[in-house]
């Protein structure tokens, strides 16, 4: 089974997350630019891609007999309904040899279409979706956009580490709140590096799919292979 390589690729995304938000965080302090933002992302997006992919191959693997050959090698995720509903796509051999799991996967593709939340968290199974599409387009255009006038924000380095909080989110019932008073902090407008496709800031979109991809898989490898996708 593939459970320990997700795991070790998911250490590896989180990395990079890090990497990405200090590298980011700097770039607001010297107010200089983050010249190899769209490499990390593009890193983050594609592996998180590839831990779906290693899910579904192991779906196959054990769920469906080995003397069926599927039409084609390679086995992707299904995050779509059609996916599932082409009898071509080797995936789809699940309604006839484990339905449990068609029906499960099938309940995700729903929920996505429905822009339902995953359970206890404020994530949308359909940014499962968002990652697939960005990573295929990122091979065809340019994905990031930088935004010269950016949010203003209150940075700061506090005892608990970096701090970057928008102006607008220091407001709260009219009154503004002031957070780690005795902490040096500064405000600046900075620039904003933003997904041309859904206008998200890279960094934040980067931690909601990590987030995203470890909440699905460890799902389903909790329910149908006993295991546990937790870093």
């Amino acid at each position: 089974m593939r459970d320990k390589d997700i795991i070790s690729i998911l250490k590896h995304s989180e990395g990079k997350k890090q990497e990405l938000s200090s590298l980011m965080f700097t770039a607001k302090i010297q107010n200089t630019s983050v010249e190899n933002v769209s490499n990390l992302v593009a890193d983050i997006l594609n592996n998180l891609t590839k831990c779906f992919d290693y899910c579904a191959n192991d779906i196959y693997e054990k769920y469906i007999p080995h003397h069926i050959e599927p039409k084609h090698k390679d086995i992707y995720f299904p995050f779509y309904k059609n996916q599932l509903l082409n009898k071509g796509n080797p995936i789809s051999l699940l309604l006839r040899y484990k339905k449990v799991i068609y029906d499960y996967l099938l309940a995700i593709t729903e929920k996505a279409d429905n822009n339902e939340l995953i359970e206890d968290t404020n994530i949308a199974y359909s940014l499962a979706r968002e990652i697939r599409r960005l990573v295929n387009e990122d091979k065809h255009n340019k994905i990031i956009e930088v935004d010269f006038e950016g949010p203003s924000e209150v940075i700061a380095q506090s005892e608990i580490g970096n701090i970057t909080i928008k102006q607008d989110n220091l407001v709260q019932n009219g009154m503004r709140v002031e957070l780690f008073p005795n902490q040096e902090k500064t405000i600046k407008t900075v620039k904003s590096y933003r997904l041309v496709d859904n206008n998200k800031e890279v960094a934040d979109f980067c931690w909601d799919s990590q987030a995203c991809t470890q909440q699905i898989l460890d799902k389903i490898y909790r329910k149908f292979f006993g295991t546990k996708i937790m870093l």
